[in-house]
């Protein structure tokens, strides 16, 4: 983000840089505003080192929320050894909003004698620190709702799904039908890249892949697993959900060069009747994709 500027701003008054700032401070987002009364009152007092820093919190401690850069005032020369720091309490109402620490070229310079009457400017820092709290936690909650909607149209999407699926249950469709319904939208719900759906076979004791989604290899139809053998073998063995990462690297996977793909395996079992028929298998090609709680959830009503 480029340092922020006004027109005008360097040659003005002091009273009317603050007529300004109270201006941008009113319409403008608060963050700059912050930037720009802190460039101001460095300039006034001749430092080009100043940040604003948290309360001192209940253990003592306080955080750096936003420094001076550097570069934004180029032409004060660099401090010599002899330093003090100022601290200036920032606050509204009798609300302590921060501390303005102020680094000035002096030993024995002390804010009563050696600096200029800053208290207007911290009255609209203190303006302008407000504001920004203000902007940060609507940002927040702009954050949280997303996250709703986010999880709303999932839930939304699972429930037209298993709509579907009920329908095809009720209509006597055929299984092979009833099971790829399920692999789709169980793809579609966690927007998986990959997807597949493993069936017991009773007669011979193996779990068998017999549905396979877009995007997967046909080569993997016809794998048979024992239990205990790859991730399904040992969801068979558990009957718990599991999620591996980093799949391409793990010591039980099915050796298959076509699998080299899959970076993060979740795999679900099948249940009816309280009796496991199979498992699904939800591949994605990060090897950190993490399963919400809401999402396993949802999976698990299938």
């Amino acid at each position: 983000m480029n340092f922020p500027s006004l027109p005008g701003l360097s040659c003005c008054s002091p009273a009317m840089c603050r007529d300004i700032l109270r201006t941008f401070s009113e319409t403008n987002n608060g963050e700059a505003a912050v930037q720009l009364m802190l460039r101001h009152i460095a300039l006034m007092v001749g430092t080009s080192r100043a940040a604003i820093f948290s309360p001192v919190s209940p253990n003592g401690r306080s955080k750096r929320i936003i420094a001076l850069p550097d570069w934004g005032l180029p032409h004060v020369a660099s401090l010599p050894c002899h330093i003090n720091t100022l601290e200036l309490p920032i606050e509204k109402e009798d609300t302590l909003l921060g501390i303005l620490h102020l680094t000035i070229a002096s030993e024995n310079l002390t804010y009563s004698t050696s600096l200029p009457d800053l208290s207007a400017e911290l009255d609209l820092l203190s303006m302008a620190l407000s504001k920004w709290n203000v902007e940060k936690k609507q940002k927040v909650q702009l954050r949280r709702h997303e996250k709703i909607a986010r999880r709303l149209e999932r839930q939304n999407s699972f429930m037209h799904s298993l709509y579907k699926i009920s329908l095809d249950i009720v209509k006597q469709k055929d299984y092979a039908r009833l099971m790829n319904t399920i692999l789709i939208h169980a793809q579609n719900i966690l927007e998986a890249n990959f997807a597949s759906i493993y069936l017991l076979n009773e007669r011979l004791n193996l779990m068998e892949m017999k549905f396979i989604g877009p995007n997967v290899d046909p080569s993997v139809l016809g794998i048979s697993l024992r239990q205990g053998q790859g991730g399904a073998g040992l969801v068979w063995t558990t009957g718990k959900f599991m999620v591996i990462h980093d799949y391409a690297n793990w010591g039980n996977r099915v050796r298959l060069p076509w699998l080299d793909n899959v970076g993060t395996i979740a795999f679900l079992p099948l249940y009816y009747l309280n009796k496991m028929i199979g498992i699904i298998c939800l591949g994605f090609a990060d090897i950190d994709r993490s399963i919400s709680a809401s999402e396993k959830s949802m999976l698990q009503q299938f």
